[in-house]
């Protein structure tokens, strides 16, 4: 498929063909105040997935104890010796209670507590701002974006070929953006991936922390209010912001209603000698009053 970029004319834009390179943004310079937010998502919702994933720790430790053998040992410890922190976690009433006796045994026995299912929710604000964008839209015939992101009409739109399960670089995701006013909702837990920090004597402490690929943070990626469904978006997202190669090949330039004659001339020559001579051109006109792309003859 081809998804467009609405560009003014400048040295960025000249860039994009020159050097094979795109701008993916931090979400808090875009637009839209909402961008990337899960403040909506209850607290609440989040700690019930993280008492759930606690409970299920738990009782993989009951399950262990049932599955070894009489006289097996665990966590080098003879099963009898097991049997007794069990006990003290069936006297605890309190769920908070029962899994502090569990994870300080795990501490004791391993030197680690068992991995903190909450280090993976704390960590969703983190991944979320640090995120760059680069957005482009299904559609070049969109009026009011020539208007707001392409300089009134007097500036291009770049169409880049996406192919399937792919994106406009190597290391980026290529999201479908869904508009919808409703809040969003954390229905199943994060995709956990291992990550790691450096303590203040330089010891490497390794944490779960939510996947990059976590179905509910592409959600959030790629969520927005109805408000915004004229630009049909698709957005690419990589985990930091930053100038990127591409690798999606410039397929089509458009130029706008009103983009000047030295401005065309200009993208021409330079997509043909960046891009090869496959790149087809193509100009926005008026039928009636609507907006409708049609071939560019190019002399």
């Amino acid at each position: 498929m081809v998804l467009y970029k609405y560009r003014t004319d400048t040295k960025r834009t000249e860039d994009i063909f020159r050097n094979k390179k795109v701008w993916f943004a931090r979400p808090e310079t875009l637009n839209d105040p909402l961008e990337c937010s899960i403040q909506e998502i209850a607290e609440k919702n989040i700690m019930e997935c993280c008492e759930q994933e606690k409970k299920e720790q738990l009782e993989g430790f009951v399950l262990a104890y049932v599955m070894t053998n009489e006289h097996g040992l665990m966590w080098g410890l003879p099963k009898n010796k097991v049997k007794q922190v069990l006990s003290k976690i069936g006297d605890v009433k309190d769920f908070d209670g029962k899994y502090r006796i569990f994870a300080d045994f795990i501490k004791s026995r391993t030197g680690n507590y068992p991995s903190n299912p909450a280090s993976k929710y704390m960590y969703i604000t983190d991944i979320l701002r640090n995120v760059g964008i680069f957005s482009l839209s299904e559609t070049c015939d969109n009026e009011l974006m020539w208007g707001h992101y392409a300089d009134g009409g007097n500036g291009i739109a770049i169409g880049f070929q996406i192919q399937d399960k792919s994106s406009i670089t190597s290391n980026s995701l290529c999201l479908k953006v869904n508009y919808t006013n409703d809040p969003l909702v954390l229905k199943d837990r994060i995709k956990p991936t291992l990550a790691f920090t450096v303590d203040e004597n330089g010891n490497q402490l390794f944490f779960q922390a939510a996947a990059f690929d976590d179905p509910f943070l592409k959600t959030v990626m790629s969520t927005k209010n109805t408000t915004w469904a004229y630009e049909k978006e698709w957005r690419c997202v990589e985990q930091m912001q930053g100038l990127k190669t591409i690798i999606a090949p410039i397929t089509e330039v458009v130029f706008g209603l009103k983009c000047p004659l030295n401005i065309r001339k200009k993208y021409i020559v330079l997509a043909n000698e960046c891009c090869g001579e496959s790149v087809r051109f193509f100009e926005m006109v008026l039928k009636g009053r609507i907006l409708e792309k049609q071939p560019l003859i190019v002399d």
